[in-house]
């Protein structure tokens, strides 16, 4: 097989591939490509898909959401991708960071009864947990020990960054190369 290489020039860099900090669009194609959201967007019409989550059921009164995981899915360094992650996830990076805290506003609990099973439940109902919960899920084994005043200051993931999508980033020199194989 032949190897392909696809360069692409960008009007801006990303300044940086911490997700609790950065702020910039570049950052978000990184990502998108790098981590999955618990329920992607579909390429087609932009419902909802699967992504960390394989199925998802939504209770009579729209106020608690339970899914079901990916059945072994593992990250990009062989580690299970658990519902620890996703919890870790939506508290931590949904919690507290500058730009996707307002996603997780209405969460008022997040179970965790198995690996392959999260309980997300809201205070009223809300859309945005099945198709619209845009905080990408990160692997706590890797995020997880890293104190939170470190994540949301000058943290930079280790390389190969560990992700579950189809990339992982192998080389960042800030404002001269980002490689993703």
């Amino acid at each position: 097989d032949e190897k392909k290489v696809l360069k692409i020039g960008w009007a801006q860099d990303p300044q940086t591939l911490n997700p609790f900090v950065a702020q910039d669009e570049e950052n978000f194609e990184v990502w998108a490509m790098t981590w999955d959201l618990l329920v992607n967007f579909s390429p087609d019409d932009l419902g909802p898909v699967p992504g960390i989550a394989e199925s998802w059921e939504v209770s009579p009164d729209k106020k608690t959401v339970t899914y079901k995981l990916v059945e072994g899915a593992k990250w990009s360094d062989g580690e299970p991708i658990t519902s620890a992650d996703v919890k870790f996830s939506l508290e931590e990076l949904g919690g507290d960071s500058l730009i996707f805290t307002g996603y997780t506003s209405n969460v008022t609990s997040i179970e965790t009864p198995d690996d392959q099973t999260v309980v997300i439940k809201t205070s009223q109902p809300d859309t945005r947990m099945i198709g619209g919960l845009f905080v990408y899920i990160l692997p706590e084994h890797v995020y997880g020990d890293v104190p939170g005043a470190e994540l949301r200051k000058n943290f930079q993931p280790p390389l190969p960054m560990v992700g579950s999508g189809p990339y992982v980033v192998t080389q960042f020199e800030r404002g001269r190369i980002l490689t993703l194989e």
